[in-house]
């Protein structure tokens, strides 16, 4: 959970900075989002925590990971709070969540 207030602390709001990323700014209000972390929790099974850059990111909705080439369902979004964590059916723009449902994903 350390590493998601360093994350935050550090990097700005997409919403108080314009992107100058090409490749962010291509998606414009489509979801573009970064995955950087994942748990495996007892009760939830594997959750990947990721950064919202553009759109938003909806439980139940099918995703695109470019690294694999492959798309997969979210099941569920959920906001961290310290070792638990409280459902929500999106995360908005610039926020940082936890999805759960990912299956292909690999972090290096």
């Amino acid at each position: 959970m350390k590493d998601v207030c360093l994350f935050c602390r550090y990097l700005p709001s997409p919403l108080e900075v314009k992107t100058k990323d090409p490749i962010i700014a291509a998606y414009g209000t489509e979801l573009c989002a970064f995955a950087f972390k994942t748990i495996h929790d007892r009760q939830l099974g594997p959750l990947t925590f990721t950064r919202v850059f553009a759109g938003t990111l909806s439980s139940g909705q099918k995703v695109y990971n470019v690294t694999r080439e492959k798309s997969e369902k979210v099941l569920k979004t959920y906001l961290p709070f310290a070792d638990e964590f409280k459902e929500v059916g999106q995360l908005n723009l610039g926020e940082v969540g936890v999805v759960s449902g990912l299956k292909v994903l690999n972090i290096f």
